[in-house]
């Protein structure tokens, strides 16, 4: 099965008018965050691959090689997998803030595209640019999901 990206403008678009469509009391279906929790942590990776945050790298060779294979072979993410220290977030953001950074961020990310430049992930290291496209569909798609959008 070809695996989604959000370089992809069909993905791109639908991935957006879902982002678009959520709403401040949506109910999680599984998971502890809030909505606005969840909007403020799918920010983070997508931020760190744009250079727009930098985190401390995590893990060592070896684990980042096995993780990436593992991570980069889903279609999608089971539910409570466990994630970065550095991706979790307290704390109570403002929804329409959050909403509309994942927005620019994923606009951003999707006018970047294939061409880069991507900085490397703190968890994985560097990642192509496909990578780096896979992984924040995945990564956002999960957390939709997580919020039945």
């Amino acid at each position: 099965m070809e695996q989604k990206s959000i370089f992809d403008p069909v993905e791109y678009a639908a991935m957006r008018a879902r982002i678009i469509s959520l709403q401040p009391d949506a109910a999680r279906q599984w998971g502890k965050m809030s909505v606005a929790q969840m909007l403020s942590h799918t920010n983070v990776p997508l931020e760190v691959g744009l250079g727009k945050l930098q985190l401390p790298p995590e893990g060592n060779f070896l684990t980042r090689r096995l993780l990436k294979w593992y991570v980069l072979g889903k279609t999608e993410f089971k539910h409570n997998l466990p994630t970065s220290k550095y991706f979790l977030v307290s704390g109570d953001p403002v929804f329409e803030q959050e909403k509309q950074r994942l927005l620019d961020n994923l606009d951003d990310a999707h006018a970047r595209g294939h061409n880069g430049p991507w900085a490397p992930h703190n968890a994985f290291g560097e990642l192509a640019p496909e990578q780096w496209g896979t992984l924040s569909w995945l990564h956002i798609d999960h957390h939709l999901r997580q919020f039945a959008v």
